[in-house]
């Protein structure tokens, strides 16, 4: 009877739960922080009295399901092709970490005369750095705006223009060598340096002289809130199958016990995965071993992010003749993301915005400093008044029927979905495969750094600098 009244009282709560994570996904609240925080405490609550029900592991409303299941398969995997998986660690390396990557692989394979060990070093080192130009000349510009095409909230597009201001000659130069010495992660690493010194210098201006506060690039991102729910929560899965399965089959190969397996809720939400190895066993093996467990997380989701974009591109040249063009809200205003903006009206004219912007390929200078203009959309008749500069306060989407991002007519909603799991699955495995690989506590770039900084006191002042610019970009979410 005890059982029975747990089990009532588990799935009234997890019921309630998502009625109340529903609210607050459909509620109109413009803060995302604020939004975002909310989800967080009723799924915070909901995994901390799930564990006490059930005496389930994890804390603070994350609950860790451990099972031995699929571990035969990570064992099978494994022992098909090992020469391949590792191979595959050894790309993700250079991928990751670019000539800095090649050169930890060239110092810790040990070539000697072994001609085999020298043709995988080489096939690593070029195929690694030709992924790697790949990835920065053809995709990650692509990334950049699906993300802003997709995720909600958060108004990316100022902060690229805080950071268009920076792209001088030098700090170009600056970052094609950060890019080429260190791969995406040097790349990041410059990007989160130079812009925590910009937040830094804006809040002293925003304190001292009452200056504008400078637009947040950091986010927490939950299916829900800021990502749509169910291709959010099939591309979340995606990503933590890969990540955490490509841990377990290099570690199987470096002939490390795996204890369980499983997958982290927060709440009902899954937010992570994990396989969980015998840290003892694991340590104990070669540094190079080491360092292919750690980096084929990262290197899986990059690949999968790789696959997942040639995908999307077959997929927008078939499904071309259904999809729209026009104009439509990101955010601002109070105008609801997704809006279509037909036309704009001010005086005596009314303009087409897509034809506008076809023809003159921005919309600086349309309308004129302290204007009230009106919106024709889709959705009803806003009036906005511009500012000082002209400018209306609006984040927009420009989508062709013939560009990467896309809009699907109503009639076709199921193609819509179909893009948007392909356009987070990209977006998500780039950027979790990146962001991992920095020194942070907790990421596997710390390992990575451990294992070949003998100095701790260097790794600690890395890992404290990294830390420290990556809380300062989420900062300006404080004067939102």
């Amino acid at each position: 009877m005890i059982r029975l009244n747990k089990h009532l009282v588990a799935g009234g709560l997890v019921i309630l739960s998502f009625l109340l994570f529903v609210y607050i996904y459909l509620a109109p609240i413009e803060h995302a922080v604020l939004k975002f925080l909310f989800a967080v405490v009723v799924l915070g609550l909901t995994g901390y009295t799930l564990q006490r029900l059930y005496d389930l592991s994890g804390g603070y409303g994350l609950i860790l399901l451990k099972t031995r299941k699929g571990l035969d398969l990570i064992d099978k995997l494994a022992n098909s092709n090992r020469d391949v998986w590792t191979l595959f660690a050894d790309i993700g390396l250079v991928w990751g970490f670019g000539l800095s990557g090649a050169y930890l692989l060239h110092k810790r394979l040990m070539l000697k005369k072994n001609k085999h060990l020298y043709r995988r070093f080489y096939t690593a080192v070029f195929v690694g750095l030709g992924l790697l130009l790949l990835t920065a000349v053809m995709i990650a510009p692509v990334v950049y705006g699906l993300a802003v095409s997709i995720v909600t909230g958060i108004n990316m597009g100022k902060a690229t223009q805080t950071m268009a201001g920076l792209r001088t000659p030098w700090y170009r130069m600056l970052s094609m060598a950060a890019l080429i010495s260190g791969g995406y992660t040097g790349l990041l690493f410059l990007g989160l340096i130079v812009y925590s010194g910009l937040v830094v210098s804006n809040v002293v201006n925003v304190l001292i002289f009452g200056a504008t506060p400078i637009e947040p690039s950091g986010t927490l991102l939950l299916p829900g809130i800021n990502l749509p729910l169910w291709e959010g929560l099939i591309a979340l899965v995606i990503l933590l199958i890969v990540h955490e399965s490509a841990h377990g089959i290099l570690s199987r190969i470096a002939k490390v016990r795996i204890d369980s397996a499983g997958i982290a809720l927060f709440g009902f939400i899954p937010v992570g995965a994990f396989v969980d190895p015998d840290e003892k066993m694991l340590f104990k093996k070669p540094v190079l071993d080491q360092i292919r467990v750690m980096i084929a997380g990262s290197t899986a989701n990059l690949f999968t992010m790789l696959i997942s974009f040639i995908m999307l591109i077959i997929f927008l040249f078939l499904t071309q003749p259904y999809r729209e063009e026009g104009v439509f809200v990101i955010s601002g205003q109070g105008i609801p993301p997704g809006t279509r903006i037909m036309s704009l009206e001010y005086g005596s004219q009314k303009i087409d915005l897509y034809n506008y912007y076809i023809e003159h390929g921005t919309f600086s200078g349309l309308v004129p400093p302290n204007e009230t203009v009106k919106l024709i959309t889709d959705k009803g008749v806003y009036s906005i008044t511009s500012d000082d500069s002209g400018r209306l306060g609006l984040n927009l989407n420009i989508v062709s029927s013939t560009g990467v991002l896309a809009r699907y007519t109503k009639d076709y909603g199921w193609l819509e979905f179909i893009y948007r799991v392909l356009g987070l699955s990209v977006v998500l495995n780039f950027m979790v495969g990146i962001v991992n690989l920095l020194p942070l506590p907790g990421f596997d770039g710390y390992r990575i750094l451990e294992l070949n900084i003998k100095n701790k006191s260097v790794v600690k002042m890395i890992s404290y600098l990294v830390l420290a610019c990556f809380l300062l970009n989420f900062l300006p979410w404080l004067f939102k």
